[in-house]
């Protein structure tokens, strides 16, 4: 979105700078509902499309991440898990003239 706002704060759109703020850096997905507030048709047509094109961007990116992850699962080998129980002792002695443990 931080690309689109430098576009709508420009001619033709003009938006003013105390919308392009709350647009800017992470806010502007809190501040959705700050198009409803755009009284000229042709910015609120704008910025519209600047939301559209920062969701399609990021929707993008997820699905080939998603692809890759199903990619991924081929590579995936089964394993059998065995009953066998090993205990394992960890920790620090609270006794220093004690033994070590084994």
């Amino acid at each position: 979105m931080d690309i689109r706002v430098k576009t709508l704060a420009a001619p033709p759109f003009n938006l003013p700078s105390n919308i392009t703020d709350l647009l800017a850096n992470e806010q502007a997905a809190a501040n959705v509902l700050t198009v409803n507030s755009i009284q000229n048709p042709l910015q609120k047509m704008a910025v519209r499309e600047a939301f559209a094109w920062s969701l399609r961007n990021l929707w993008i990116f997820y699905v080939v991440i998603s692809a890759l992850c199903v990619v991924a699962t081929v590579f995936i080998k089964k394993r059998v898990l065995t009953r066998e129980h090993v205990e394992t002792k960890t920790g620090v002695r609270i006794n220093p003239e004690s033994p070590p443990l084994p």
